[in-house]
């Protein structure tokens, strides 16, 4: 069945992919006749033959050798036939697979390779009749030595021999030889080869069988016995490099040492001394990692052994500086005082100091660190004390231990050095969000200016409402240097700590501009936080200022797109109808723009007719019309890999805790033309970034014990958890789209200790670990709910979305499609977003469950999942009597998802009316909207992907 599938495919690439894929299938469950079958259907020799090649190298790892002859052969390069024959062939010869060998040098064509393995099969009695003879005189002699040899030892040696092999009725040359010499049986070897002394064939055989396990196990005595007796020069020089290797494996550098000064040929004795030479790196690599977790568990007898065995003095330092910071971290101080005090040079150990007292700090070891510094109390340089000291003072600071960061403080001399020192301590301890070490400096308000960690702790304790520290600063700050924090701070998004500011400012500063005539309620507009612009008036700033090209407030927060900022200045008396030097209205800013749902809140925007949706009838066309553009899972797939390349390369470059969140990491309808990676106008990328250090406990997801034991615990109502300041309702901070860069949102995210997730039914859909829910600011519609932090679960959402089928992906594509351009572009009836789409699919999922070949899943049935799904949308919307009200939360039944721009109030009120009238009118005419759809799909011209990572980087930092 699966070969006349493949056969069906029309397109050569895929069929090929199939081929390979179903060779995959065939290897991982051991089917060798269907694997040849299917090696043979792939149409693209070079493509199978660098597949051949590399699945080959992996089954020769686990020696199944009848994957590897099957994959070789199908080989039709023949150059890398032989390259593989040549390495397979090697192989087999060090595993005595002697029949493998046999068939790979059989199958090249690489005639130095027949003739490498003709001669050894000469030289261990190719023929039968040698081989007889050859194994006849060995078993006689040992029958001879083992009755009337003089020594005893040599007697049971030999009997130990014979009887290891007593079951086989004949003993081998080969294997009597390894035996011998894998034992060390000095005594024997001398007795055989003295037995021997006229069979040099014979003799050599033994020598050349002996010596390799003799050296992997360090038997120096044997090893130098079997060299000088073996009489074949070519012979003798590569056993000695076959035996080097084996000992340099077993790191028996002695025995190295004698076998490489024993070859003859210049050429193989370089070779000897350079696979030495790896070998000896690499050891000392392993000291290297091995010496670490030694060290973390004190056991110092292994960590001194590691630091003596290690030959480079380069990688012993590196080992002592890998090892000391764990042992200091868990308190073992005799490990930590040996890697110091044996550290030859004065850098390395007060290297090693340094990273012992971080460590010690950071593990609460207090004991470590007084030792530490009795080493370093004794050094004479004060210079090089006060550098140990100021980082000492450093890493408490990060770890929050005031007491011992003031401790260190008094142990730096130099004035100078011990100011930057308490400036920098200052800085870590706000980096690191530790009250208890910013409390114990008298920071300078310029402070506050020049360095955004500062900015940024203070922000994060009045988002707690502790302002005690931030309260002392300002009673000492003029009230102009107060309201240019007041403007960083909004400018910068800390909305928290905005608030915190206002209590300390009188009515006069409000309306005072900066060097450009911005005010702080200009600001607040650009940004869109409507609750600061409420609060700006209601303490006084005037909505008329203007700035110096003549836009007031409600000017810029049009011309930015903010309706909810917009709503409020106009409840407030701004003049919507006020022209800037320019001559421009907020309703042309609007027009300029394209903010159409501004337009609509000035009263200057309605809505037009446009065709509606089509018949039940054209799955199957739209189905193929998705696929052409490229709406499958396999490219989904793609799309997903992209995103986690981006997502670390973010990591990696930003340095923040940064998740790639939304369609384009989920891997559907990023844009709604056609799947190639890039992302449309419209839309755009979103990146969620953690706030360091943060975490918060929410009622009925925190398990209140370990380290959520004392944590303070947040209630959570409808989604949002009660918090005890106002931070700000904008989840994100848009960056607009420029050149290749597409529009990037920059969600700033406090994360949580559990997944907040019980429902059975809901864990289902997710195929693995859930994920931990995070908190954005993003408050519910009303003026009552101001000081909440929005539940998200945009990482559970994630991992569903990426493991969508085509139709279910194409359903969610269709939905989208609706909501974000067919009923708000087409129909003028904005008011549902992705959010909404996406939510919905989720209750489709849970309806009929998530496996893909579900009859419900099929792609006849597209049109029907999309009218089923539009009849749920309006069962829901119908199922609450509020205005804004859209539909329930997925994750969270007590919580609501609000219409957009809900509760406005005015006209926006009546939008719950509009959309469920349009709904029902795109279900009634389904085909209108597949033919808006059908203009709108662009079939693929390529199979490529657009990725340009580095133009989708976030570029804001966290708040």
């Amino acid at each position: 069945m699966v070969e006349y599938l493949i056969s069906c495919i029309g397109d050569e690439n895929v069929r090929n992919q199939s081929c390979i894929t179903a060779a995959n299938h065939a290897m991982k469950f051991k089917q060798v006749d269907k694997l040849e079958s299917f090696i043979n259907s792939i149409g693209d020799n070079q493509l199978k033959d660098n597949w051949c090649a590399e699945m080959a190298e992996s089954a020769q790892i686990w020696r199944s050798w009848d994957v590897v002859q099957i994959l070789t052969k199908a080989i039709s390069n023949q150059s890398l036939k032989d390259q593989c024959c040549r390495r397979f062939a090697i192989a087999a010869a060090d595993s005595q697979d002697l029949q493998v060998r046999n068939f790979f040098v059989e199958l090249s064509s690489d005639e130095e390779l027949k003739q490498q393995f003709s001669m050894e099969a000469a030289g261990t009695a190719t023929s039968n009749q040698e081989k007889q003879v050859a194994e006849k005189a060995l078993l006689e002699t040992l029958e001879l030595l083992s009755k009337e040899a003089a020594e005893p030892e040599v007697r049971k040696q030999c009997s130990d021999v014979l009887a290891q092999h007593e079951s086989d009725q004949r003993l081998s040359v080969t294997v009597a030889a390894r035996h011998i010499g894998a034992k060390g049986y000095a005594q024997l070897v001398k007795a055989l080869l003295n037995k021997l002394e006229n069979e040099n064939n014979l003799k050599d055989q033994c020598c050349n069988r002996a010596t390799p396990p003799a050296a992997k196990n360090g038997h120096l005595e044997v090893v130098t016995y079997l060299v000088q007796k073996m009489v074949d020069k070519t012979l003798k020089d590569q056993c000695c490099k076959k035996a080097a290797k084996c000992a340099s494996d077993s790191q028996k550098w002695d025995v190295v040492k004698f076998l490489a000064a024993s070859i003859s040929n210049q050429g193989q004795k370089d070779e000897c001394y350079a696979s030495a030479a790896e070998s000896a790196a690499w050891s000392d690599q392993g000291c290297t990692v091995a010496v670490k977790p030694a060290a973390k568990n004190g056991y110092f007898d292994f960590v001194k052994f590691v630091i003596v065995t290690v030959s480079e003095k380069q990688v012993r330092d590196k080992c002592r500086l890998t090892a000391v910071e764990p042992a200091a971290f868990n308190g073992h101080t005799e490990v930590v005082n040996f890697l110091v005090q044996s550290a030859e040079e004065p850098s390395v150990r007060l290297e090693c100091c340094m990273k012992a007292a971080e460590s010690s700090q950071s593990g609460g070891k207090t004991d470590v660190f007084d030792a530490i510094s009795k080493e370093v109390d004794d050094l004479k340089d004060e210079g090089l004390k006060d550098l140990f000291y100021s980082r000492a003072a450093e890493s408490a600071a990060r770890c929050g231990k005031a007491a011992v960061m003031m401790s260190s403080l008094l142990n730096v001399l130099d004035a100078e050095r011990r100011a930057d020192c308490h400036r920098q301590c200052a800085l870590a301890g706000a980096s690191f969000g530790h009250e208890n070490v910013v409390e114990r400096f008298d920071i300078e308000p310029q402070c506050l200016f020049e360095f955004p960690p500062l900015i940024e702790f203070f922000s994060m304790m009045a988002l707690k409402n502790e302002n005690s520290i931030l309260n002392k600063i300002l009673s000492t700050m003029q009230p102009e240097e107060k309201l240019r924090l007041l403007l960083l701070s909004i400018s910068s998004e800390h909305v928290s700590l905005a608030f915190a500011i206002l209590r300390q400012l009188t009515e006069d500063v409000f309306d005072l501009p900066d060097s450009e005539g911005v005010t702080a309620l200009m600001l607040a507009a650009d940004a869109g936080h409507h609750q600061l612009i409420e609060k700006l008036v209601e303490l006084g700033a005037s909505v008329q200022v203007q700035d110096s090209h003549g836009r007031t407030a409600l000017t810029r927060a049009c011309e930015a797109g903010h309706v909810r900022a917009a709503k409020s200045l106009i409840d407030n008396g701004a003049d919507a109808s006020h022209q800037d030097d320019r001559g421009l209205t907020c309703v042309q800013w609007a027009e300029q723009n394209g903010h159409s749902e501004l337009l609509r809140l000035l009263d200057s925007f309605y809505s037009r007719n446009e065709n509606r949706a089509q018949e039940e009838q054209l799955s199957t066309e739209l189905h193929e019309l998705l696929n052409s553009a490229g709406f499958t899972r396999e490219r989904a797939e793609c799309q997903k890999v992209m995103a986690d390349c981006l997502q670390r390369i973010a990591i990696a470059v930003v340095r923040d805790d940064s998740w790639l969140t939304g369609s384009y990491a989920e891997g559907w309808a990023n844009s709604l033309v056609q799947v190639n990676g890039r992302t449309a106008h419209d839309s755009d990328i979103d990146w969620t970034v953690v706030v360091a250090l943060q975490k918060f406990h929410l009622q009925g997801g925190c398990s209140q014990t370990g380290d959520c034991a004392q944590a303070n615990q947040w209630t959570v109502a409808n989604g949002h958890a009660n918090i005890p300041e106002c931070c700000g309702s904008q989840p994100a901070v848009a960056t607009p789209a420029s050149g290749v860069r597409p529009r990037l949102d920059l969600c700033h995210a406090f994360q949580c200790c559990s997944d907040f997730c019980t429902d059975p039914q809901k864990i289902k859909l997710i195929t693995y670990q859930l994920p931990k829910v995070h908190l954005v600011r993003a408050t519910r519609p009303t003026k009552q709910t101001r000081n909440e932090l929005r539940v998200s679960f945009s990482l559970h959402e994630k991992r569903i979305m990426q493991n969508l089928s085509d139709v279910q992906g194409q359903l969610f594509t269709v939905i989208k499609f609706i909501f974000k351009k067919y009923l708000p572009i087409t129909l003028k009836t904005p008011g549902l977003k992705t959010y909404h789409a996406k939510t919905l699919l989720f209750f489709m999922l849970e309806k009929h469950g998530t496996e893909y070949f579900d009859p419900a899943w099929q792609p006849e049935n597209l049109i029907s999942l999309v009218k089923e799904a539009l009849e749920m949308m309006l069962s829901f919307i119908d199922s609450s009597r509020s205005p804004d009200e859209c539909m329930p939360h997925f994750f969270m039944s007590d919580a609501s998802l609000y219409f957009k721009n809900a509760g406005i109030g005015g006209d926006f009120d009546n939008t719950k009316s509009r959309v469920r009238l349009r709904l029902s009118e795109v279900r009634r005419n389904i085909e209108d909207m597949v033919n808006v759809l059908k203009e709108h799909l662009r079939p693929l011209q390529s199979q490529n992907f657009y990725f340009h990572p580095f133009a989708l980087l976030p570029l804001a930092s966290p708040s």
